[in-house]
Order: structure tokens, then sequence, then C-alpha cells
């Protein structure tokens, strides 16, 4: 091998924690260095550090990789100490070694020897590299069924602990158990008090800052609002959130109000996006991070072998403080469509059987909301009456209001629910959902994607995105026929009303 007139080196780890923490990229480059003095070599004139995946799925993000290949000009000399810090992807590992080796550029593997412009190099080279790739896959089975069994049994296995808890001891059978940290978690209570209590997203995320000396924006402070870790559940490893070892922090009631103030504030999450490439992505817009509940945002693959479009949760996207994976749209959303139509079909079964989330035939006796309210009102006019005689204290005040006002978010709940399951059982109203269901699963096929987004918007609770698969809470029968009790939700602008009729199989043309 002849004298380069430069080398340049490339070291990489798979993780920003091993970057960070350990001595691999140190290492490396040490390593590099030593062997072109030994070679008489001149230093390397760059050392391109990368810390990311080396698989196929993450060849998209490696800048310094690229930076490398546009670099390198004939008469240069890429080392690295390893094939697979280079790659664990055959394909593209190897095709990046033939670009370099078409401009003239050599390349070569310390610890293997391995002289990519030799014959016996190049076959050595597409060797190893297979032998990396089947490396990553058998360590990626053991990572991903360990994660599983962690999840299934009960432990965090999302990443950071949750502001509000800390993880437990660094012991196998603790490291993975949340314990609530008793100062931080009265925080988080009282932030969803205040959210409660009308305070918007905004002035809660000053108060926190000023409580913690901090300086933490509003989307951080709405993604403490939607966590389901403070209601003591974990997802599991089907993506579904369930109860998990952790003591919980808040009350499932005070975070269902929370919920229900945040929607009727508008949703103060990240906006949706805007942009004309994914104005054809049916779950735009609509999809949650499982892990820390913001808004999943956009991202593109445009590199020279695949044009990929990626659902990405929004606080991994622009801040990189969540560990959720990215999702193929072009997988997520058939599943996505085919689980919508599903339950189009389920919809209409449930409205066509009589009785059908009707209320029972012996209801209960229904409380007086409004004797409670005025009951309520008058027991805090007497708190502040005491108050002002100096026979009840500030604090004293403060709680009883505390108190009240959580009476009478529940009051509004129970009130609201029993609404909805009088209206449920309306017959008319039933058919009128019915109808309208019927017409959506007609006009699907020849229905442009907007459209459709907007029908997955109505029926849906809740959209989460867990990797390549989106999983989708359905509003029941009940709430359906409550919304459109109150508005014609489900129409098309200007579309002709469909007769109700008696159900029939639909018939969709090909696309």
């Amino acid at each position: 091998m002849r004298k380069p007139l430069r080398v340049l080196a490339y070291a990489r780890v798979s993780s920003r924690d091993q970057g960070d923490r350990g001595t691999s990229l140190d290492a490396q480059r040490e390593r590099i260095e030593r062997w072109c003095h030994a070679q008489g070599y001149p230093v390397p004139a760059r050392v391109f550090v990368e810390v990311e995946s080396g698989g196929e799925e993450r060849r998209e993000k490696r800048a310094q990789l690229d930076a490398l290949l546009a670099e390198a000009r004939q008469g240069d000399l890429v080392v690295t100490i390893l094939v697979d810090r280079w790659t664990r992807d055959v394909v593209s590992g190897v095709a990046d070694v033939r670009v370099l080796l078409s401009r003239g550029v050599g390349w070569y593997g310390i610890d293997e020897g391995i002289d990519a412009s030799t014959d016996d190099g190049k076959t050595r080279l597409e060797e190893r590299a297979a032998g990396a790739a089947a490396e990553k896959r058998r360590i990626r089975a053991r990572t991903v069924g360990a994660r599983a069994r962690i999840k299934d049994a009960g432990g965090w296995a999302e990443g950071p602990a949750p502001f509000g808890y800390r993880r437990g001891e660094r012991s196998k059978r603790e490291q993975h158990l949340l314990v609530v940290v008793p100062e931080h978690a009265e925080l988080v209570r009282e932030a969803f008090r205040r959210c409660v209590q009308g305070q918007s997203v905004d002035e809660i995320s000053t108060w926190i800052n000023v409580e913690m000396g901090t300086n933490k924006d509003k989307r951080q402070t709405w993604t403490l609002l939607h966590r389901r870790a403070y209601l003591g559940e974990v997802p599991n490893s089907r993506g579904e959130w369930v109860r998990g070892r952790q003591e919980p922090i808040v009350d499932r009631d005070l975070w269902e109000r929370a919920q229900a103030a945040l929607r009727a504030r508008a949703k103060t999450g990240g906006p949706k996006s805007n942009s004309p490439r994914t104005n054809a992505w049916l779950l735009r817009g609509l999809g949650a991070c499982p892990l820390c509940g913001v808004r999943m945002g956009a991202a593109y693959s445009d590199s020279k072998n695949s044009h990929l479009n990626y659902y990405v949760c929004g606080n991994r996207a622009r801040y990189g403080t969540c560990d959720a994976d990215y999702g193929r749209v072009d997988r997520i959303d058939p599943q996505a469509e085919a689980l919508t139509l599903a339950r189009l079909v389920e919809l209409r079964v449930e409205l066509a059987t009589p009785g059908n989330d009707a209320a029972p035939e012996a209801p209960k006796p229904v409380p007086d909301y409004a004797a409670r309210r005025a009951q309520l009102a008058a027991e805090l006019a007497r708190a502040e009456t005491l108050a002002v005689r100096g026979a009840l204290s500030e604090e004293g005040l403060r709680r009883q209001r505390e108190r009240m006002d959580e009476e009478l978010g529940r009051l509004a709940l129970a009130e609201g629910a029993a609404a909805r399951a009088a209206r449920a059982g309306d017959p008319l109203l039933r058919r009128r959902v019915l109808g309208e269901a019927g017409r959506i699963e007609q006009a699907w096929e020849r229905a442009p994607v907007e459209l459709r987004r907007s029908w997955v918007a109505l029926l849906a609770r809740r959209i989460c995105i867990h990797g390549d698969r989106p999983v989708i809470e359905w509003l029941s029968v009940a709430e359906l026929c409550a919304a459109t009790d109150e508005a014609h939700l489900f129409a098309a602008p200007d579309a002709e009303p469909t007769p109700v009729g008696p159900i029939r199989p639909t018939k969709r043309g090909r696309r």
C-alpha cells in the first residue's frame, strides 16, 4: 500500500451514552494515530467522530460519514479500527467503500488488517461486514427481549425517569423501578391542580420555573401534564398502558379533569405540520408519542439509498428528550386505515342492535346536580364569612376552595356522563349516527386524504404511534351519540344527507 497524501480517520459508537461515558471514541482515535505513526504515515488530517447506530435504518443519520465521503479525494486513505465501527450493514457499508475506491481513495481496517484496494481485502470486508450485521441482529434480539420482559413485569424501560420520580438503586432488581421524589411529586400534583383551576400551560410553566429555578419551556410542561406514568402506569411490550410497580403521584380523578381542561383549552400541544410533503399522511397532526404524550412530528430520509418518511416524537426531534422510536409512514398509515374501516363495521353492528349502550331498564335515581352545586356555593360563602371574621385562616380558606373546586370538577364529570348515557339510548339519535357511519364507510375510497383524516379524528379519542404500529383508542357509541347530538359532526361540507336504511354490505372499489 502506497503512502497516502492524507489520512482521514473514522470512529463511531452506537449511542450517545457510550460516547459520553466510556473511552471507546478516545481509544479509537489513539489506536489510529499509533498505527499511522508505526506505518510512517502522516497523522490523521481529520478525525470524523460519530455517535450513531451502524445499521441501514440509521444510515441517513450518519452526518459525519457523509462528510467524510464528501471530503475524501484521490490519494487519501480512510482508516478505521474495525469493520463494525464503519458499518453493521453489508449493503450500505460495502457500497460506501466502493464509492471511495472508485475515486482513488484507499480504505483500511486496522484490527482485521483489511486493505479494501486488494481483491482479498474486498472479499474479507464483505465477509466481516456480513458477520457484523448478524451480530447486530443478535444484539437487537437480546435487547428487545429484555426490554419486553421489563415492561411486562411493570418496570420502566422508557429512558430517563419522569420528573417526580427517580430510578431505583442500580441493582438488577431495582434499576427499572420508579421511586417517588416527595418534593418533586408535590410540584407535579400542584401543576395538575393549577391546570384544573384554569391556569394556562404558559402560566404553570412560569410557576414551575420560579419554584425550581429552571428555564423549562411550556412544551415540557405540556408533556408533564400528559404523562400517564403519574397514574402509576407503564407501557407494556404491546404498547398498552397498564398498572406499573411505581407508586402513583396523581389520582385518576385529578388526572382526567386535567386532560379535560387541556382539551377545553384547544390542546396546547405542538402545532400540526403544514408541510406539503405531509399532506398525504393519514395521521398527520393526530398521532401522539406513547412515552411523553407530545404530538408526533415529521422526519424525512433523503439519502441516496432511500426516500422514507417518518412520524417522530416532537420532543425527540426538537430537544432529544424522548426515546420513542421513529415510525415509517408507509407502514403506519395503511394499518390506521384498516383499523378505521374495521371500527366503522363495528359501529354499524353496535348501533343496529336495539338497546345497545342504552341506559338500563331500571336506572338509578338521577342526583340533583343543581342542588349539590348550590350547597357547595353556600359552604364556600360561609367559609369566606368565617375568614373575614378571623375565625378561619387564609390557608384554611385556600384548602376549602381547593376541595370545593375538586368537588365541582367531579360533579361536572358525573353530570356529563349521565347526560351522555341518557342521550345514547335515544333510538332516533342512534339511527342518525348509524347513517353517518355507513356514509363514511361508503365514501372512504373516493374521499381525499384530508377528509379521511378528519373522520379518523372524530372517531378516535387518542392515537399513539408505537414504532411502526398505530394504537387507536376509539370513542364509545355513547360518546359519538353525545357529540352528534350537539352538531352534525361527521358530514362533509355541503354533503347531501344520506338516508338511513337497513344495513347492507358496502362495496368499495379498488384504488
